[in-house]
C-alpha cells in the first residue's frame, strides 16, 4: 500500500487511520521508514504505543473529528472501514489519496466521491509477493519493524479471535497457536 501505490516518500504526509490495529501498527512504521510525517488515528490509551512506533502526531477519534484537525494529507491509510471510509476523503490534500486495505464491496461509490472532492481512493487487498515480503524483512532485520503481538490463543479459539477484528479495539496483531 504505502511503497508501491501510494508510492510514500519522505516529502509526504501518510495519516493511519486504525494505527494501533494488526496493520495500523505496520502500516505507522513502514510509512515512518520511507520517510514520511505519519500522523496516526486511535483512542487515547493507544497513544503512547502508536508514538513509540513513530508516529509525529496522534489523534483521539473519540474526542476530536479528524478531518476537522487534518486537510493537506497526501495519503490515507483506512483501516476501519464502513461509515468512516468516505468522510476520511476529507483529510485529503487535493490530488491525495486515499487507499483501503479492506476489500470494498461499494468501490465506485467511494471512488466517485473522491473524483468530487478532487482526490482518489483505492481498495487494497495483500496478496503474497516475494519482493514486497524481502523488504519488510530487511525492516525486521533492521529493527525498523516491530510487531506487537497482542495475544496468542489456540487454534480451537480461532472463531474467538476473528470475531475480535471487527469491533476494532485491539492492538497489534492475534496469534493463533498450533499445538
Amino acid at each position: 500500500m504505502l511503497a508501491e501505490v501510494a508510492a510514500v516518500d519522505p516529502r509526504m504526509k501518510v495519516l493511519v487511520n486504525g494505527a494501533a490495529g494488526g496493520v495500523g501498527h505496520l502500516a505507522v512504521q513502514i510509512a515512518k521508514s520511507l520517510g514520511a510525517y505519519v500522523i496516526a488515528v486511535a483512542r487515547k490509551e493507544k497513544h503512547e504505543f502508536v508514538q513509540r512506533l513513530g508516529a509525529d502526531s496522534v489523534i483521539d477519534y473519540t474526542t476530536s473529528v479528524v478531518t476537522d484537525e487534518v486537510n493537506d494529507a497526501d495519503v490515507v491509510i483506512e483501516l476501519a472501514g464502513g461509515d468512516t471510509t468516505i468522510p476520511m476523503l476529507k483529510a485529503l490534500r487535493e490530488g491525495g489519496l486515499l487507499i483501503s486495505a479492506r476489500k470494498l464491496p461499494h468501490i465506485s461509490e467511494i471512488q466517485e466521491a473522491a473524483s468530487n472532492d478532487g482526490v482518489r481512493a483505492s481498495s487494497f487487498v495483500a496478496e503474497p509477493d516475494y519482493v514486497a515480503l524481502e523488504q519488510l524483512a530487511a525492516l525486521l532485520n533492521h529493527g525498523s519493524l516491530k510487531t506487537e503481538v497482542s495475544a496468542v490463543l489456540p487454534l480451537d479459539r480461532a472463531v474467538e479471535a476473528l470475531e475480535k477484528i471487527p469491533q476494532g479495539h485491539l492492538v497489534g496483531k492475534t496469534v493463533l497457536k498450533v499445538s
